[in-house]
């Protein structure tokens, strides 16, 4: 006997034995236990736990206002180390809410008053000298300096072994800026302290990268010329930063050449391994852009 003489006869489209079974489905099927779903519960909810505690390996890092910084649910010894980077970086703390043995201050507590966020929440707000999240009167210098105490400050969270998770902005009032969801990883820390650098968009013509590893600006530079009309029309060094100024007006740009350029920028950083990490609004300006923090060979999450 053939194979195909072996296989038995399957029935007709919409034969009476297929609409028969189909019927004898729903008049005579009961459920049984395996159809109920499962009560959710806490714990049903997960298949398997998850590898470590969320609850207990994350924290929330925030701007605010001209000169804040808002953490909740970081180790108090990690602030400590966050508060020393952001004064290596250039921007000594001034106060830290509540008090933080280990942080030098330039600042009286007793003319900072209660931070609600901190009283109410149990967080710590940190203050730093100037105004870096005031970009309206700032001025390039301050607006690129700016730039490099968020980078700053995300290689000190990296060494820590915080990862971003991701970057939002929940908040819908004049001068908002994002918040950083962290979690908890191993610690990590780049080969080059230049494979962290912060890159910008100023007024509706210029991108600074601020902190720019040579490698990095040829291939942003690269990126520009082959897709942007007209394409550089000057090149200025400031404070061990580079500020590239277009023709035309791309932040302003409402065609595709605009978006063309921005994804050829970060293709052409990521063919050398320098990865967009996060893009996070740092501004109270209402027409700011995110500033990019782009790290070489990032760790994963």
């Amino acid at each position: 006997m053939s194979a195909a003489s072996a296989t038995p006869p399957r029935p007709h489209r919409g034969s009476a034995s297929t609409r028969d079974s189909i019927h004898d489905v729903g008049r005579h099927a009961a459920p049984t236990s395996s159809d109920t779903p499962p009560e959710w519960t806490d714990e049903t909810a997960h298949d398997a736990p998850p590898l470590y505690d969320f609850q207990d390996a994350s924290c929330s890092l925030s701007f605010a206002g001209s000169d804040k910084i808002r953490v909740l649910d970081m180790p108090t010894e990690h602030i400590v180390e966050l508060c020393r980077a952001m004064t290596a970086a250039g921007f000594p703390v001034r106060r830290v809410t509540p008090p933080l043995e280990g942080v030098s201050t330039t600042g009286s507590m007793a003319l900072f008053g209660a931070d609600l966020f901190a009283a109410e929440f149990k967080g710590y707000a940190i203050q730093v000298d100037g105004h870096p999240w005031d970009y309206d009167s700032a001025s390039r210098t301050a607006r690129l300096r700016a730039r490099r105490l968020l980078a700053s400050i995300i290689r000190a969270l990296l060494r820590l072994g915080w990862r971003v998770a991701s970057a939002l902005n929940y908040e819908k009032r004049s001068g908002d800026k994002d918040v950083l969801v962290l979690f908890r990883g191993e610690p990590w820390t780049p080969n080059d302290e230049n494979d962290v650098f912060a890159l910008g968009f100023d007024t509706d013509d210029k991108l600074v990268a601020v902190d720019v590893p040579l490698v990095a600006i040829r291939l942003i530079a690269r990126a520009i010329r082959a897709t942007w009309a007209g394409g550089i029309i000057r090149k200025e060094l400031l404070d061990h930063s580079v500020i590239l100024k277009l023709a035309g007006t791309p932040w302003t740009d409402k065609s595709g050449s605009a978006q063309r350029l921005i994804h050829a920028l970060v293709a052409g950083l990521a063919s050398a391994r320098f990865m967009v990490y996060c893009a996070v609004d740092i501004s109270s300006a209402s027409n700011d852009n995110d500033t990019l923090v782009i790290i070489r060979n990032p760790p994963p999450l």
